[in-house]
């Protein structure tokens, strides 16, 4: 079966995007920022979790259910786009640019890693 490379690689990316739904869903109380300008709690678990997969992209999926704290079938993917504008409003009142969160077109955002330092030190306070 020729096909089969391709399921294979497909199972491989579903498993991962399970992993990262799951992460989602389990951010931690003490992983939320602790200082910088004041977030609501979607806001804060979504930053939580593009902080915590950085530099890597995190998929639209699972901002969404970082954002809910739960699987919400219903929910509008937009509210995503929606929340990660407020985040960005929130590193400019933090004196971040606006390009620490950036888009993968289609598929998700993320933080560079360039950028990683500086919301930590904004969001979380300096390191100890």
């Amino acid at each position: 079966m020729s096909d089969r490379p391709a399921l294979i690689a497909r199972i491989d990316a579903l498993q991962m995007q399970i992993e990262q739904l799951e992460a989602a869903l389990h951010i931690a109380p003490s992983d939320l920022p602790t200082s910088g300008p004041r977030l609501t709690p979607s806001r804060a678990r979504m930053l939580a979790l593009l902080v915590a997969r950085a530099p890597a992209l995190v998929p639209r999926e699972a901002l969404l259910a970082a954002r809910t704290a739960a699987c919400d079938p219903c929910a509008e993917p937009k509210l995503v786009d929606v929340q990660i504008c407020h985040l960005r409003h929130a590193l400019a009142a933090a004196g971040l640019p606006r390009e620490a969160i950036q888009v993968g077109w289609g598929e998700g955002y993320l933080i560079p890693e360039a950028h990683l330092p500086a919301i930590r030190a904004a969001f979380w306070g300096p390191a100890p």
